[in-house]
């Protein structure tokens, strides 16, 4: 999974950043809320990347399922 993957690549880079303060690693469910959100925020940005019709609807839509599901 790639929330998977990203997660993993970011506890790696917290292990080995000179930070002494070094926080747990965003769990999946954690980044693909924390992605959805960013999609939201900046809707008109994505809109051209998931379908030529999209609109917020669709976004929200799309978001959702990001958010709430296993989905890609």
């Amino acid at each position: 999974c790639l929330y998977s993957a990203v997660s993993h690549q970011l506890h790696i880079l917290n292990n080995i950043s000179s930070n002494s303060q070094k926080s747990a690693p965003l769990s999946v469910a954690e980044l693909r809320r924390l992605t959805a959100q960013h999609i939201r925020s900046y809707a008109d940005e994505f809109v051209p990347y998931l379908a030529a019709e999209s609109d917020e609807a669709d976004i929200n839509s799309y978001c959702d399922k990001l958010q709430n599901t296993a989905a890609w």
